[in-house]
């Protein structure tokens, strides 16, 4: 099976295009979609470019001062984001901080396990009929066909800032995809990547079939469950590769990176609890020097060896951690129930697209018995049958 990579050219003909799409808008709902589905493609652009382009929304936006509506109504969600976390602070203390109990049993047990790193390396041919395989063990072929046969899949040469693996933006006018892979290479680790951009197409495809385009604003770019899916597509790809005994020590190695990276999001998260709310609706932690951080956050945590060289090195931020630690302990419950009934469309994943918010809601959670005991039991298994090798 060949999957070709797309180009230079094959973004920019998406840029223009999506550019005369945005002309023909009438709404400002779908124009704000818009320009946010065309910055995404400006940024990927100067992923793959060596010459760093500029993007001007004011300039696209012309006489429908889009740009100005753009950022506003950006910044004004984002500020009730953050008070929304405000808001379930206590929440967020307790519920995340037994799941960090939970997850610290297990980052014990593979914090000192050695990883081999076996070779990685797929052919070209063998790497995306596996990636069909996986796709059709799910019920999915026709998602893979929509967004990765006939989608678009660049390699971002240049990398990405702040340690990020990838990038998807999806046309919310026609749901083209476009997905950015950081040095893509026929091997393991940008397999994973790739699963977890192909989450967030299906995600994005399943707002498109059943919302509206003011939903898809919201629940695409503000909604703090926005990582559960791609989060789960990482997991039921190294499920499947371990069924499959597909480079099972490598994949026994990445699920315990999964680990240290997902311990890591929760204890973020905890800290940013104890945290004064001012520091938090606005962003304000930023301006604290690492040291800084550590003194208001420290007289809170027991055992907190460790913590300050972790805030030192780490680059924290509210919303994407946020996001990273409620959807891998969602993708976890997810996982574990679309395993009990056989098929994707378990009932918990019903419920979970039929419920969740633009915004937090621990509803979804406690209605659903989402309680740190069953995830201690449900990520123990993860790893149980990881180790099994």
């Amino acid at each position: 099976m060949h999957i070709n990579l797309s180009t230079k050219q094959d973004l920019l003909n998406l840029i223009d295009m999506a550019g005369e799409q945005y002309n023909l808008l009438k709404t400002e709902k779908e124009r704000v979609a818009m320009l946010n589905y065309i910055g995404h493609l400006y940024q990927g652009l100067n992923f793959i470019d060596d010459e760093v382009i500029s993007f001007s929304l004011k300039k696209l936006a012309g006489g429908h001062k889009g740009e100005a509506h753009f950022l506003t109504k950006h910044n004004a969600l984002f500020n009730r984001w953050c008070k929304n976390f405000v808001f379930n602070k206590s929440f967020h203390n307790e519920y995340i901080g037994e799941c960090l109990d939970a997850c610290e049993e297990i980052y014990d047990q593979v914090i000192d396990e050695a990883r081999s790193y076996e070779s990685e390396h797929f052919t070209k041919d063998d790497y995306w009929e596996i990636f069909f395989e996986f796709t059709k063990s799910l019920g999915q072929t026709k998602e893979f066909d929509r967004y990765i046969k006939n989608g678009n899949i660049f390699d971002t040469i240049n990398g990405f800032k702040n340690n990020f693996l990838g990038m998807t933006s999806v046309n919310p006018k026609d749901g083209i995809s476009s997905i950015f892979l950081d040095n893509f290479s026929y091997d393991l680790s940008t397999m994973i990547t790739n699963a977890h951009e192909f989450g967030h197409c299906v995600d994005f495809g399943m707002i498109f079939d059943h919302g509206s385009i003011n939903t898809f604003n919201k629940l695409d770019y503000y909604s703090v469950y926005d990582e559960a899916i791609s989060r789960l597509y990482e997991k039921l790809l190294l499920s499947f590769l371990n069924k499959n005994n597909i480079m099972i020590y490598g994949v026994r190695d990445k699920f315990y990176d999964m680990v240290d990276l997902h311990h890591d999001y929760l204890l973020t998260v905890l800290l940013f609890t104890f945290l004064d709310d001012n520091y938090l609706v606005h962003e304000n932690y930023k301006k604290l020097a690492s040291d800084e951080f550590y003194d208001l956050v420290k007289e809170y945590i027991p055992n907190s060896v460790g913590i300050d060289s972790f805030i030192e090195e780490g680059e924290m931020d509210l919303f994407c951690d946020t996001s990273y630690a409620y959807g891998g302990i969602i993708a976890s419950f997810l996982q574990h129930d679309i395993n009990e009934y056989g098929e994707f469309n378990s009932p918990l994943m019903r419920n979970f697209l039929s419920t969740r918010a633009d915004f937090f809601d621990r509803n979804f959670i406690e209605e659903n018995d989402l309680s740190p005991k069953k995830y201690r039991k449900i990520y123990q298994k993860e790893l149980d049958l990881m180790k099994n090798v």
